[in-house]
């Protein structure tokens, strides 16, 4: 049965060490004369030898905690016999001992307890971080590829989550942002489905609208020209040069045909309008068997609200999703075979990055909290026809649509926080302040960092730095920071750094209001931050966690070795003891 002792912690070690001992000296413990000085068997397994019981003191102490008392010391004479009492007070020292140095190793593993209402949680908010691509397949939300192609969690790595709710109730919260022209997905790139060509290498290849190789133009009623080709991130480009009014140019793609449902089939664009000049006008004709078509247009002059409206303006990610039955003519169209883009009047420019008329729905890019200012409320709407860099509520609405894509310049608003980042970046040192029992000294030292260096992230905003008031003036005795930092601080280094102070920043801000450190936060920072406070013994003990290394932290209240005063403070008695009681072993009392 292994050997526990009530109310303190000792090592497995010792533990197996006190059984032992029960066990090789069984004798003493059922009577035996105490006050024999028959030297005891050695607790080895070659009971051949002795050992006078000075150095079984010194194996239990070795045994309890070898690496906070070092009893390795010169081999000290002992003549004359020692008693079993004299030995026994020898192990109760020990383990003593072994109990005072694991509640010190267990201080020694104290971290922040950041639950707490009254620990400091610094943080910088404000921050937006823009990733390079994220896969949807293989990464979650705030999730970023690092410079060894791992993926890394922006929370995990550095405690940056998503901005939280405003406080004004009426204010929208669109934390995630993308742009609908930087998602790469065969949504937008996979029609016509079912379609194959030829590649010239005897191999069936998919008929893409995408692709410049399956469009034909028309040039006999312009004066200028119209060409289309293959653009970056598996776009399709159509421009024009040399027209003017007057003048009409189209491209055409005819490699589809949609014989049902035709009325109900939506026509899909995802495009950027690069250039379009003064009096330029843009139709996209879908068209039927017989001839007839429907027309959706980009044109300066039209109504923006129209459903045949694609755009009034240039502009990049617009997203135009019409059913062909809402246009003019589109309920007595028959089999649908061509689509015709026809740039007239001037020049345009168009990067199609999707195109689809296969689909009798829409797609989804995500929800969006707006404020309804009639019912003076926030209302979420689902996104079809975002434009441009767009906002909304989460990653997951975007993913549910596009859940295989790689979105490229993913985007977050995020704060940095220090009960979020890992606790390694933070130590704390409890003590005693002078000539009072009741209030104590912690010392948090630590700090934040900023993402910078990686190939595949960029800080937009760095942000500011901010901490909340959480204590009186009194308290806080110094609260200094500290920017591009080589490395985190520690305790021993506070020293050497060169800190600013912002104690009066905390001292004169309200109670539980946020207060602004600094605003000098920068892309890879490493920011120091160096707090003093006293306060109350409970206080302080609810500001104290454990990393779970050490055993947990001390309870407030409840006596002396409740409090971490009582666990340090016999810690550094037991070794005291023991060292004082080895000293005594030594001597020539016997304890007869």
């Amino acid at each position: 049965m292994t050997w526990r002792p009530t109310g303190i912690v000792v090592g497995e070690a010792f533990s197996d060490y006190v059984a032992r001992l029960r066990e090789t000296y069984k004798h003493a413990a059922d009577g035996g004369n105490v006050h024999s000085i028959e030297p005891m068997p050695e607790t080895h397994t070659d009971d051949e030898q002795t050992q006078d019981y000075r150095d079984a003191f010194l194996e239990a102490a070795h045994y309890a905690r070898p690496e906070a008392v070092d009893f390795a010391i010169p081999s000290l004479s002992i003549n004359q016999p020692m008693t079993r009492r004299t030995f026994l007070y020898g192990v109760g020292a020990a383990a003593a001992t072994a109990a005072t140095a694991g509640v010190g190793a267990a201080q020694s593993d104290a971290v922040p307890n950041f639950d707490s209402e009254y620990t400091p949680i610094p943080h910088v908010e404000g921050a937006q971080f823009r990733v390079g691509e994220h896969d949807a397949s293989d990464m979650g939300a705030l999730d970023y590829v690092d410079n060894d192609g791992n993926v890394q969690s922006f929370t995990d790595e550095f405690g940056a989550v998503l901005a939280p709710d405003p406080e004004d109730e009426d204010e929208p919260h669109n934390p995630v942002g993308f742009h609908p022209s930087r998602i790469q997905t065969e949504e937008y790139t996979a029609f016509p489905r079912g379609e194959t060509y030829d590649d010239g290498d005897d191999e069936d290849a998919p008929v893409r609208a995408v692709d410049s190789t399956h469009w034909s133009t028309d040039e006999a009623d312009t004066s200028g020209s119209i060409t289309v080709e293959d653009a970056d991130d598996d776009a399709l480009s159509i421009s024009t040069s040399g027209q003017g009014s007057g003048d009409v140019a189209s491209a055409t793609f005819s490699d589809f045909e949609i014989g049902s449902g035709e009325a109900r089939k939506t026509i899909q664009l995802v495009l950027d309008i690069d250039q379009l000049e003064a009096g330029a006008v843009v139709d996209v004709n879908v068209v039927d068997a017989s001839g007839s078509s429907v027309t959706a247009s980009i044109d300066p002059d039209a109504d923006e609200a129209d459903d045949s409206t694609i755009a009034i303006e240039q502009g990049s990610g617009i997203v135009y999703q019409t059913e062909i039955g809402e246009l003019d003519g589109g309920t007595d169209l028959d089999t649908l075979d061509e689509l015709i883009v026809e740039v007239s009047e001037a020049n345009a420019e168009l990067t199609i990055h999707g195109i689809n008329l296969e689909l009798d729905s829409e797609w989804s890019f995500g929800t969006r909290e707006t404020y309804d200012s009639e019912d003076e409320e926030i209302q979420t709407e689902t996104l079809v026809e975002p434009a441009g860099m767009t906002w909304i509520t989460s990653l997951s609405s975007l993913t549910e649509q596009f859940g295989d894509a790689t979105i490229v310049d993913l985007e977050y608003e995020v704060e940095v926080r220090a009960d979020e980042a890992p606790l390694s970046n933070w130590e704390i040192e409890v003590s005693d302040v002078e000539r009072s029992e009741e209030t104590k000294k912690y010392h948090l030292v630590g700090g934040l960092e900023i993402p910078g260096g990686l190939y595949e992230v960029e800080v937009v905003e760095p942000g500011t730095l901010v901490d909340e008031v959480r204590h009186p003036d009194s308290v806080y005795q110094s609260v200094e920071y500290a920017h591009d930092l080589s490395e985190l601080p520690t305790i021993d280094e506070v020293d050497n750094v060169e800190w600013t102070d912002a104690t009066s920043v905390l001292e004169d801000g309200d109670s539980d209001s946020e207060v602004e450190i600094s605003t000098t936060v920068t892309a890879g920072d490493t920011i120091g931050l160096n707090y003093d406070l006293r306060e109350g013994e409970q206080i302080v003990n609810a500001m104290v966690g454990s990393s779970g290394g050490g055993g947990a932290a001390p309870a407030s209240g409840g006596g002396f070795m409740s409090s971490i005063w009582g666990w340090v403070t016999a810690g550094v008695t037991g070794i005291l003891g023991a060292i004082g009681i080895a000293s005594w072993i030594s001597s020539d009392d016997t304890g007869a």
